[in-house]
């Protein structure tokens, strides 16, 4: 779904929000390889996701959930625990400003299916899954998330070009109110 954002009369940005989830067990994580015919990154690994209904906007774990339950089977239920870890931004063809919440995982469980119209879910072991071809957010957020100590609290990234190449900027949210005049 795309939502229009007409805060300037010069400007008009389509927002498209979207969900990922990477669901770990042991030590794999659970990645698709998207199906050849996919216009967007085909025969790309990727996490499990699409974009948020209109009806899910305020609460984006819900289309985490449904898009879960959709491509994997799995529910609730069979989570030990999920967690937002990550609000991706990025700017497409200066025409969309994509927002992409990232969750992160855990079960004991399978899915109950491996291929679908969408492609193919596999267990990857964690010290082979930056070996594989990902969408340029897919690996960046894989590589923060294995190399960083994630905290409690939530991480934005800012896709972009820096230094010469595409990047994500990172920066941890946190809510300035509770450290006004304290050294973080």
């Amino acid at each position: 779904m795309i939502y229009k954002n007409n805060n300037s009369l010069n400007n008009t940005v389509d927002i498209v929000p979207m969900v990922t989830i990477f669901i770990e067990k042991e030590d794999k994580i659970l990645m698709l390889k998207r199906a050849p015919t996919k216009k967007i990154a085909p025969n790309k690994w990727a996490g499990i996701g699409g974009h948020i209904e209109k009806e899910e906007y305020k609460t984006p774990m819900k289309a985490c959930l449904r898009e879960l339950k959709e491509e994997t089977g799995l529910i609730v239920n069979d989570l030990i625990y999920i967690d937002l870890k990550y609000l991706i931004i990025r700017n497409v063809k200066d025409e969309i400003l994509r927002e992409q919440y990232v969750y992160f995982g855990k079960t004991d469980k399978n899915p109950l299916f491996y291929e679908f119209s969408e492609g193919k879910l596999e267990w990857i072991d964690k010290s082979k899954v930056m070996t594989l071809e990902m969408p340029m957010t897919c690996e960046y957020i894989l590589k923060h998330y294995f190399e960083s100590e994630i905290s409690k609290r939530l991480e934005v990234g800012v896709a972009t070009y820096f230094n010469g190449k595409e990047n994500i900027l990172w920066n941890e949210m946190l809510d300035f109110d509770n450290y006004k005049g304290k050294s973080v």
